[in-house]
């Protein structure tokens, strides 16, 4: 397995799961090409206040919708 991360998914940030993996699976959330706008917000800001890490219902869709397809 090699630690090197593709150039095209830079910057990609780090940042612990707030419900420890009950939704996600995992403790911890990598974000890539987190500068990236999407929904008016870079993508790290809006994982951080809608997508995994936002309140019980959103995170348990957002791990269901990617975890799941």
């Amino acid at each position: 397995m090699s630690s090197e991360i593709p150039n095209a998914l830079y910057p990609v940030i780090v940042v612990q799961d707030r419900y420890q993996g009950v939704y996600s699976g995992g403790k911890w959330l990598a974000i890539a090409v987190a500068d990236t706008v999407e929904f008016g917000l870079p993508r790290a800001s809006w994982a951080l206040e809608f997508g995994p890490n936002a309140g019980d219902v959103d995170a348990a869709m957002f791990g269901w919708a990617h975890l799941t397809g």
